[in-house]
């Protein structure tokens, strides 16, 4: 079942931004530094996302766990992707991305990206802590038009009124999403988001609850993306109870929560490097 119900496409901006600025700064609101590509994406489904898949498959684990080190040793491989973000977006170039999967990979897998790169850039910390506030306020370049990890979640939140991407985009930390080790692709988006938000809600990692408990505890991944969750149930409920019933709709009936409250799960803040198993 689809519930991915974007909004219009948005307008292009006036100008695009073709050179990276900054010095690889990472706190003073200045993008990322990153080369400028040569060439340009030559036509609809040509994004080279298979460059961010050939990434992540040397250095994502089975569990999604990231080996940092070995993102350290590909990051020629990482800014280069991460040039072609800056460059090219669904806004500043729709004709590139026809369809609203081509644009919700897209953001999907730029954010992923720039979140590696965000990692490098702050040292790699054993735990985020109060430098995950650095990470998610961290500018890049997407099409020229600068923005922090929470400005993309935002844009996706606007433009995808969809649960799942949520329980996909990486945070840094241990108690975030896993990385998938494929970048996401329009041609089977919409199944691996299913089997994506599956395997996270029925995770202790991100819903934890006992049964015969009148309460279920839940990450703050899903509790940020609340109203989102709620609206792919009918309103037949409400309060805690909606939520709930959202998350039920992920899982199968012998893993049903019968719980009428929420709390929320204290999220692990380490980073989600392989040494923090």
């Amino acid at each position: 079942m689809r519930f991915i119900r974007p909004s219009r496409r948005p307008a292009a901006p006036l100008l695009f931004l073709l050179a990276i600025l900054g010095a690889g700064s990472c706190g003073s609101g200045t993008p990322a530094s990153l080369k400028k590509p040569e060439g340009d994406v030559p036509s609809a489904g040509q994004f080279p996302h298979a460059m961010f898949t050939r990434l992540l498959e040397e250095t994502v684990a089975a569990d999604g766990l990231v080996d940092y080190a070995a993102v350290e040793k590909e990051k020629n491989l990482l800014d280069d992707y991460l040039a072609e973000v800056a460059r090219i977006s669904p806004v500043g170039q729709p004709h590139l991305f026809p369809t609203f999967d081509d644009q919700l990979a897209y953001w999907i897998n730029a954010h992923n990206a720039a979140a590696l790169k965000g990692v490098l850039l702050l040292g790699q910390p054993k735990e985020l802590g109060k430098l995950g506030s650095r990470l998610d306020q961290m500018p890049f370049l997407f099409g020229g038009r600068r923005l922090t990890l929470l400005g993309v979640q935002g844009l996706v939140r606007r433009q995808f009124p969809d649960p799942r991407p949520f329980v996909v985009m990486v945070r840094g930390r241990r108690g975030g999403p896993p990385l998938e080790r494929t970048a996401f692709d329009a041609k089977d988006l919409n199944a691996r988001l299913d089997t994506a938000a599956r395997a996270v809600l029925k995770s202790p990692r991100f819903v934890e609850w006992t049964p015969g408990s009148e309460t279920v505890k839940v990450t703050r991944v899903i509790l940020d993306s609340r109203s989102e969750f709620e609206r792919i149930e009918p309103a037949t409920v409400s309060g805690d109870r909606l939520l709930i019933e959202a998350i039920n709709h992920f899982l199968p009936g012998r893993d049903r929560i019968l719980a009428s409250k929420v709390a929320p799960l204290p999220m692990d803040e380490r980073l989600n490097d392989v040494s923090n198993r």
